[in-house]
């Protein structure tokens, strides 16, 4: 991997990277993240440091077209005065902009303490990272939290500026257990009985090392050497991830056979993505608290929306969800905690079930955009009389 020059706070924000990100949230919808320029940045960021280029933000489609085309669209009537941001730069762009900006994290607190210094990633972005971010918190007039975990915190560091929680939401409707029989009959055929026929644990996301994909194989290797019973009708189905070589060297160190034990399905069309959702025993999201981790707050609510049952690791993202209600967890990068909470769910339908009614009920009650919209709409109300 390339690393670009690291350049300070003041040279971004003096940067012409900068100055046109101030041009584009003038011109652009309310809803401003990383996902609307980013063609234009590509091109124009040539300071040594392009930030769109970094791993850490290269979000898949798959959650970018559910959790924000809603927004765009009901929101963008009053652009002119607002700019609701999820991303750094294009907060900071509105801030410096004279808009009202109201910057929607998405992150995990714990994100603001890494310190490994043998992770070559973050030991060279992340103090730029949190100097970027601590100066948004600052700057914003509004902060919206996405999970509750961030709130003590925030209100530590910034205790006079509003505060809020608002969840990530999700479109309930597109990301439903009722899909096209036609649709999800042609999946199955396309997959093939050899996987059908077996009970399904599925990821889907990306994977960068805070998706934890590499520590899903492994884990799921020791489960079925562990539990001989699944050897033959059990198989990890992995959409999104491509088969790189080092998560290939993974998967044989683990002891598994390719396309037998775990397959690699690569990026899918995102409208494909609610229809494999209804594949599976489990969905599981093996998140750890590093870049890529944030956008666990997306998946976790695609996931409760499709009404099955969630194995996911305690990290910040879920803990406004309850353990064995609506949700199982199992703790962070502990192999042997996943392996228990797995089995259990494995054998055990009626909880299975249990936790695929709840997480539904859940995500129409609390994350259906709707409903977000609708505290989005308040605090618009608010920036309009400030």
């Amino acid at each position: 991997m390339i690393i670009p020059e690291v350049k300070t706070l003041d040279e971004i924000l003096n940067s012409h990277l900068f100055i046109l990100a101030q041009k584009l949230v003038e011109y652009t919808p309310i809803t401003i993240n990383w996902v609307s320029p980013i063609k234009n940045f590509e091109k124009l960021s040539f300071e040594g440091i392009n930030l769109y280029k970094i791993p850490a933000l290269n979000i898949p489609k798959i959650q970018i077209f559910s959790n924000f085309y809603l927004l765009r669209k009901n929101l963008s009537k009053i652009k002119d005065k607002v700019c609701l941001a999820s991303a750094i730069i294009p907060a900071l762009s509105g801030i410096y902009s004279k808009k009202i900006t109201i910057a929607y994290l998405i992150e995990e607190k714990s994100r603001f303490k890494l310190t490994n210094k043998s992770n070559l990633l973050v030991r060279t972005y992340i103090p730029l990272f949190q100097e970027m971010e601590y100066h948004m918190i600052r700057k914003a007039h509004v902060i919206a939290a996405t999970n509750k975990s961030l709130l003590p915190w925030l209100k530590k560091v910034v205790p006079n500026k509003k505060i809020i929680h608002i969840p990530w939401g999700v479109n309930t409707e597109f990301y439903n257990p009722i899909q096209d029989k036609s649709k999800l009959q042609k999946l199955k055929d396309e997959l093939g009985n050899d996987i059908i026929e077996k009970k399904i644990m599925m990821y889907t996301g990306g994977a960068l090392p805070g998706h934890g994909v590499d520590f899903l194989i492994k884990a799921f290797g020791m489960l079925k050497k562990k539990y001989k019973e699944y050897k033959n009708n059990l198989i990890l189905l992995l959409v999104g991830p491509v088969l790189r070589q080092d998560l290939l060297t993974i998967v044989k160190e683990s002891g598994l056979e390719l396309n037998k034990d775990v397959k690699f399905l690569g990026w899918q069309d995102f409208r494909k993505i609610p229809l494999f959702h209804q594949l599976a025993d489990i969905l599981v999201l093996p998140a750890r608290p590093l870049p890529g981790a944030l956008m666990g707050q997306a998946k976790i609510g695609e996931y409760l929306s499709s009404g099955r049952p969630i194995l996911t690791s305690d990290i910040d993202v879920a803990s406004d969800l309850t353990h064995n209600i609506h949700i199982c967890k199992f703790k962070v990068n502990n192999y042997k905690d996943f392996i228990d909470k797995a089995i259990y769910l494995l054998k055990n339908d009626d909880y299975r079930i249990k936790l695929a009614e709840n997480s539904r009920k859940y995500a129409e009650k609390y994350l259906d955009y709707k409903k977000i919209i609708k505290k989005f709409e308040t605090i618009i109300k608010f920036c309009y009389n400030y």
